[in-house]
């Protein structure tokens, strides 16, 4: 039986044939905007009885099977508010908008230009301000959460987008816990966190926040970060926090505050 073979399949295979430079970042980045997440149109995507009408791609990219992968783990309710660290194209941050009602709220990071410019439409399509209007609970925030303020670069990537010094894009990184001061959050209910490898800095720029709120924190810990898997320093990390663990085949790691 032959593999399928698309056009992401091909760039993968070209990709690891070109050294790492400037032009392979030039063309990482031309490929994700114009073919990755170029819009042809809308479609309706229906998340566990929710629907949302969302930016359709010319990959057709809307990562509803993470987002169902994530909701095993987690039930957002009327007033909570949400940390989505790594936002994407933004349905997990409309489906806990949904959710959460216009007392919750939802702090959305992205810092991939590509993924915002997306998930900005997603949220205007789904009648849910940026800020102001009549149900402002989406925060929406440009920068990568570290465990220090930096100004950095990003490789382009879709759901890939990492932090890479030698790339081209330039992203400004800032401490969680400063962030949520400025924002002046009175409680804190879940943090949802896929950042491909940027974790457990991030995780460590949140110690004071989480320390006071004790939120309910999936992350998606199998990415790589100079060379190990993230998953073991995320849970020595967040058991060094009093939290329970748990950690599914995907490396899924579910921590729940100790009571």
């Amino acid at each position: 039986m032959h593999k399928k073979i698309n056009i992401y399949t091909v760039s993968n295979l070209i990709s690891k044939h070109i050294p790492n430079s400037k032009l392979k970042e030039i063309l990482r980045a031309m490929f994700y905007k114009q073919f990755y997440s170029r819009s042809i149109g809308t479609k309706i995507v229906d998340i566990k009885g929710e629907r949302f009408k969302i930016v359709k791609t010319l990959m057709s990219i809307d990562n509803k099977a993470v987002m169902l992968e994530y909701l095993k783990y987690c039930s957002p309710k009327k007033g909570d508010v949400v940390i989505d660290a790594g936002s994407f194209y933004g349905i997990f941050s409309l489906y806990c908008s949904r959710k959460i009602g216009p007392a919750g709220k939802v702090i959305a990071f992205e810092i991939d230009p590509i993924n915002l410019k997306i998930l900005r439409k997603n949220l205007m399509l789904n009648k849910i301000p940026e800020k102001g209007g009549a149900s402002p609970n989406i925060v929406l925030v440009q920068k990568g959460l570290w465990n220090r303020r930096e100004k950095s670069r990003i490789s382009i990537g879709g759901s890939g987008s990492a932090i890479s010094k030698n790339s081209l894009v330039d992203v400004e990184l800032e401490k969680g816990d400063d962030i949520i001061k400025k924002l002046k959050l009175k409680r804190l209910d879940l943090i949802k966190m896929n950042i491909e490898g940027a974790e457990i800095q991030a995780l460590r720029g949140l110690k004071r926040t989480i320390m006071r709120f004790k939120p309910k924190i999936i992350v998606w810990a199998n990415h790589s970060y100079n060379g190990e898997i993230t998953d073991k320093k995320v849970k020595a990390l967040l058991k060094g926090l009093n939290y329970n663990l748990k950690t599914t085949k995907d490396l899924i790691v579910i921590a729940e505050p100790k009571k």
